[in-house]
């Protein structure tokens, strides 16, 4: 199956003229970054990354972005830590930070924002979330109000069925190929 930032990259526009932004490291209580230097001298001297893949929503005040090598990055409104960020909960992030969680080294390809919480994809067919869980919009089988940290996705074993594509049991979770969000809401589509 085909992913979305794969999808993207295919077009040779899509990469002529990255959008340059500003890059800086997680933001610390105190205006600094995790390096212990002031987060504006430190967003200059950082290269920026080309993007493959821009999320946000109409209900959504924050942003990730997805580099072409399948890092994450986030900025905007994070006080319910809809960007899944280690220093936890802050008003807004004002510049794109570097997200990480528990899909460590693996290359992510999709992305999505819901009003207070948001959801990427990795390339091994993982779904991850963090945020507002009010309505269960993080899909994590509970009923925690607010996911702090990111969170793998509960998905039921071959898709929602439990059978595959050739109508044989799936023997393991299915493999979440996209990821959309609306305010209080997540859709996630398997292969």
């Amino acid at each position: 199956p085909l992913f979305f930032s794969q999808r993207t990259l295919s077009h040779p526009y899509d990469l002529e003229e990255p959008t340059l932004l500003p890059i800086a490291s997680a933001p610390s209580p105190d205006g600094e970054d995790e390096d212990g230097a002031n987060a504006s001298a430190s967003a200059s001297a950082a290269p920026s990354p080309k993007f493959a893949h821009v999320a946000t929503s109409c209900s959504a005040c924050h942003t990730i972005a997805l580099t072409t090598d399948g890092i994450a990055y986030g900025w905007g409104r994070n006080e319910a830590n809809q960007l899944g960020l280690a220093t936890g909960p802050c008003p807004s992030v004002g510049r794109p930070v570097p997200l990480s969680g528990p899909w460590g080294d693996v290359a992510l390809v999709g992305a999505a924002c819901g009003k207070s919480h948001s959801v990427l994809v990795d390339a091994g067919g993982r779904a991850y979330t963090v945020g507002s869980n009010v309505r269960g919009q993080c899909g994590i089988n509970s009923s925690q109000d607010h996911v702090p940290r990111w969170r793998k996705c509960s998905v039921p074993a071959g898709g929602g069925d439990g059978a595959d594509a050739g109508g044989e049991r799936g023997d393991g979770p299915a493999r979440i190929v996209r990821a959309a969000c609306g305010e209080e809401f997540t859709v996630l589509l398997s292969s």
